[in-house]
Formats: structure tokens, sequence, C-alpha cells
């Protein structure tokens, strides 16, 4: 898969070589504009805290399971 990006970006690279320098200079802008970090620390936590949790099936499944992956284990 690493390769696949590398192809892609060796192509991209060619793109860029290939504008002009106004095109360049706008595209060049346009990198500096970009902020460096997407998700700040709030949105983050948000996003960790509204994320999927188990239903309590699911939680007597695990438990069950442990209990069965344990006794399995002492034999």
């Amino acid at each position: 898969m690493e390769f696949e990006i590398n192809i892609l970006f060796n192509k991209f690279l060619q793109l860029v070589h290939h504008l002009t320098p106004i095109q360049k200079q706008k595209l060049q802008q346009a990198l500096n504009n970009e902020p460096n970090d997407p998700l700040p620390n709030n949105d983050l936590k948000t996003f960790l805290l509204n994320g999927p949790v188990f239903s309590s099936m699911q939680l007597k499944t695990i438990k069950q399971t442990r209990k069965s992956i344990n006794q399995w284990r002492t034999k």
C-alpha cells in the first residue's frame, strides 16, 4: 500500500512541477493557510465522548466469554 501512495505522490510532484509560477504561488499560499491541527482538543474530547458504547447485552456476552476463556486456561 505504501508503494501505491509513493507512486501517487510522485505523480503529484510531476504535476506541481508543470504549474506556472503564479499557480505555484497560489498553491504555496493555500498550503501555508491550512491549519496544522484539524481537530482541536475540544473537538477530539467531544468526539470521544460521543463515540459508540457497548450495550448491556454486549457487556454480558463479553463477561461470559472471559469466564469461558478463564476456565479453559486453568484446565
